[in-house]
Order: C-alpha cells, then sequence, then structure tokens
C-alpha cells in the first residue's frame, strides 16, 4: 500500500464504522462482537466511499487535486467507539485482552477493505498509478503481509492491483462522535460525567451536570446503582502510557495510512520518562 502521507492535492475522504453497535448482547457475560455485520459494514463502506470519490472528482477547484484523486484514489475508512466497545464487551482498555479484540476487529476490516478494493480492481481496474511494479509492492507491503491473507488472494493482487492506494485511517471523528454520543476515534474516554454551560438554551447561562451516554446505556442494562462503576469503565488519565502505546502498536498494523491518537500524562511527568 502507499504507506506515505498524503500528497500535495491528496484527497481527504473520511467515512467512519462505530464499532460500539457491533457488539451483541453488550454488558453480559454474552457480549460479543457480530463479525458477520463488521465484513458487511466495511464492505459497503469502501464501495460508499468510492463512490462519493468518483463523484466527486470532476468538482475539486484545481487541477492538481483532480489529478490526485484520479490517479490514487485514496480513501480513509476508519472508526469511532472503540473505547465504549471495549466497555460493552467489559474489558479494560489498554490491558491484554482488549489487545486481543482489538487485534481481531481491525484486522477483520482491513481483509475486508481489501478484499473489497480488490474486486473493484478486478471488475473496473486497479487505481491508474498502479503499475505492476506497484502492484508486486503492494503484496509485498506489512500492511498486507499483516493480514496473513489466503495466497490466491496475494496472486489476484499481484495480478490485478487494488482500486485504492489507501484504504483505511484512523481520523478523530471528534464532532461525529460528539452528535452520536460516543468515545471518539481510537482514544480512551476521557471522561464519563462532566459539567456543560450554555446560554442558547434558556436565553440565560446554565450548568448540567451530564453523564456519559455509554454509561447510561450500561445502569439501564444492568440496573447498576452502586456510586462507583466497574474498573474496565477507566478513563484517559487512568491509563499507564506504555499500555496507550500498546494499543497504538496494535493498531498500526492494521492501518495503511494515519492514525490520530493522543497518550495523556501527566504534568509532572519528567523528560527522561518520556525519552
Amino acid at each position: 500500500m502507499a504507506e506515505e502521507p498524503l500528497p500535495a492535492g491528496g484527497s481527504c475522504l473520511l467515512g467512519s464504522l462505530n464499532l460500539s453497535e457491533f457488539v451483541k448482547n453488550p454488558f453480559t457475560s454474552g457480549a460479543c462482537i457480530d463479525f458477520d455485520a463488521l465484513e458487511q459494514s466495511t464492505a459497503t463502506a469502501v464501495v460508499a466511499l468510492n463512490r462519493v470519490l468518483l463523484e466527486g472528482l470532476e468538482r475539486h477547484p484545481l487541477k492538481e487535486q483532480r489529478d490526485s484523486v484520479y490517479d490514487w484514489r485514496q480513501i480513509g475508512l476508519g472508526t469511532l467507539g472503540l473505547a465504549d466497545m471495549l466497555i460493552k464487551l467489559g474489558r479494560t482498555y489498554g490491558s491484554s485482552e482488549s489487545l486481543a479484540i482489538i487485534k481481531e476487529v481491525y484486522k477483520t476490516i482491513a481483509t475486508t477493505a481489501i478484499e473489497t478494493s480488490l474486486q473493484l480492481a478486478k471488475t473496473e481496474e486497479c487505481f491508474p498509478k498502479c503499475s505492476d511494479k506497484y502492484k508486486e509492492a503492494i503484496a509485498n507491503s506489512s500492511f498486507v503481509q499483516n493480514l496473513e491473507l489466503p495466497k490466491n488472494v496475494i496472486a489476484d493482487i499481484r495480478k490485478f492491483g487494488l482500486f485504492n492506494s489507501q484504504l483505511l485511517t484512523c481520523a478523530p471523528t471528534g464532532s461525529i462522535g460528539t452528535m452520536l454520543q460516543v468515545s471518539t476515534g481510537v482514544e480512551p474516554n476521557f471522561a464519563f460525567s462532566y459539567n456543560r454551560r450554555t446560554v442558547s438554551l434558556n436565553k440565560t447561562e446554565t450548568t448540567y451536570a451530564v453523564e456519559a451516554r455509554i454509561v447510561n446505556e450500561f445502569k439501564k442494562v444492568t440496573n447498576w446503582a452502586e456510586a462507583e462503576l466497574p474498573k474496565f469503565f477507566v478513563k484517559a488519565e487512568q491509563i499507564n502510557p506504555i499500555d496507550r502505546i500498546k494499543v497504538q502498536a496494535t493498531l498500526q498494523s492494521y492501518i495503511d495510512a494515519s492514525i490520530s491518537s493522543t497518550i495523556n500524562l501527566p504534568n509532572s511527568v519528567s523528560v527522561s520518562y518520556i525519552a
């Protein structure tokens, strides 16, 4: 894959899968991920993003942009709700159990995205810059090799290439995550309760105590009445930074473009600790 920064004039076309919606029987001992639905949604999203890409190709104001989109067909399918997904499964963000889940989820997304882009290449040809040399580079890339694809799929990539030069990214999703009241991007939850001030609602400054949607859902399903939430409701400030790095490292094996990720540290941390 094109494991490099977005080129000048490149397309920043992003779409996100809400991982928290793929958990069946959340907050119970039978909680599990619906991988069939995840695969179907990933395939649909790749096709949809490509339709948007091609539909908007001629609408870019600069020739440099139009040429880049035409030549490379870069899309950025990502996720939000990772932290909420882990909570619904009863797993602590950054734990060894969570890393195994993250690996399986993102490997599934990456595999499905590759297979969908390959099928599009078979029917509609690969992206214009995908020369025979480039097809070989894609097949031999660490990203593709990490997926442990069947030999016939690797052979097809060498023959047909892919429809897209880039497929996956981890965007911040701050706006849509806040709108949907879901944990953003691949980040842990920053807080589960907070105060929000508003003037527009009541024409005067009013402060509301807000509880995160994931907390309300948990209490509704489990009839939880205790003051303290279970330990798997972990906030960013409570996560060991090394565990955050482990999450990042797991993600990087199954993302071919960029990852937006923040590691929270106390203000007392030393330079030597970071180094």
